[in-house]
């Protein structure tokens, strides 16, 4: 009788001790389902806020100039012939339509206002060009947008003058314009080029003789002259050039500028600026055509020779302050519609 109750209260103790052990996997179980779960739903936040970063949108403006440097523009200037006013398509030059592309190699979703980028004049007290289109613009990264005719209507003048494209400012150049009419267009890259940033920087000598004059009414006019010479724009010094050949010498006299210029003729004249220096200019014929170098305060014209014996041949050097105040000084009113007869190859 003590041994069966000796065995059962063993065995009854084993069982206790098997069920105990039972529901402690059970609970270890449950609790590795429960640590499970909850690691992947950090993950899953976490992933979440990842996502929620790097694809952020904000506008172009906002971002950093890393990640603006990650975003590059192009724009296309293509003249517009359906503009020009009747009768006038070969007599006037045609103005131009500008298309832009923007490319995002950023990680963020950026934003333009279109109606916000404009084209200025850069240090010129001259009113901005304002964009025809009023659309918010989005990129997503590593993507690409076109706007066709983001500008109409745009002066050619300014392809060939200091200027760029800009959003909101000038802080915020997206491209100069210089040459945007020829193929292939302007990029963001020109932002670096060093003879676009001294064009498209005011020098200090200017500066100073602009604060002197307004300060100083007796400064010497001679100074104001050389200042504005050197900032004498490509259609410019080609109408200087073609001026100058067209007067037969290198050192005319106001009046016989000033016949040239009366007799310019009504169709259009053509050039084009090889650099920020050199350059040519043509009104269609070989005859007419003549090319010039701009060296330090010289400019030096050139006209090769057309027939076969080269007597037509002839080259000519003045100083470009000279040359300034012959055409745009004492001929001011007749430099300015001669130049309106101009138009870039």
């Amino acid at each position: 009788m003590f041994k069966k109750l000796s065995i059962i209260c063993f065995l009854a103790v084993v069982l206790v001790g098997c069920g105990a052990h039972r529901t402690s996997n059970a609970e270890k179980l449950q609790q590795a389902r429960v640590s499970k779960s909850s690691a992947v739903a950090s993950s899953r936040e976490k992933k979440k806020e990842t996502v929620k970063i790097t694809s952020q949108t904000v506008y172009y403006h906002q971002l950093t100039k890393a990640d603006r440097d990650k975003v590059t523009f192009a724009f296309q200037g293509i003249s517009d012939t359906t503009k020009a006013e009747s009768g006038q398509v070969y007599t006037v030059p045609s103005p131009y339509s500008v298309d832009m592309q923007v490319t995002n190699k950023s990680n963020k979703t950026i934003k333009l206002d279109e109606s916000k980028i404009v084209w200025l004049a850069i240090g010129q007290n001259v009113d901005p060009t304002t964009s025809d289109k009023e659309k918010i613009l989005t990129v997503k990264p590593n993507k690409t947008q076109n706007v066709v005719g983001l500008f109409s209507d745009f002066n050619g003048q300014n392809f060939v003058d200091a200027g760029a494209f800009c959003y909101l400012n000038s802080d915020f150049k997206l491209a100069y314009s210089y040459l945007a009419y020829k193929d292939g267009g302007v990029t963001s890259k020109n932002l670096t080029d060093k003879k676009l940033i001294a064009m498209n920087t005011p020098s200090a000598t200017n500066d100073e003789a602009s604060q002197t004059s307004s300060s100083d009414d007796t400064s010497d006019s001679s100074q104001t002259q050389t200042s504005s010479a050197q900032q004498l724009t490509p259609p410019q010094l080609a109408l200087i050039a073609y001026v100058i050949y067209h007067c037969g010498q290198a050192n005319p006299d106001a009046n016989k500028v000033s016949q040239v210029l009366s007799e310019f003729q009504n169709g259009a004249t053509y050039y084009a600026a090889d650099s920020a220096t050199q350059g040519h200019v043509s009104g269609g014929q070989a005859a007419s055509y003549s090319q010039y170098t701009v060296t330090g305060d010289q400019i030096k014209i050139e006209h090769p020779s057309v027939d076969s014996n080269g007597s037509d041949g002839w080259v000519g050097q003045l100083n470009l302050s000279d040359a300034y105040n012959l055409l745009f000084v004492q001929n001011a009113a007749q430099a300015q519609t001669a130049l309106s007869n101009m138009q870039p190859e």
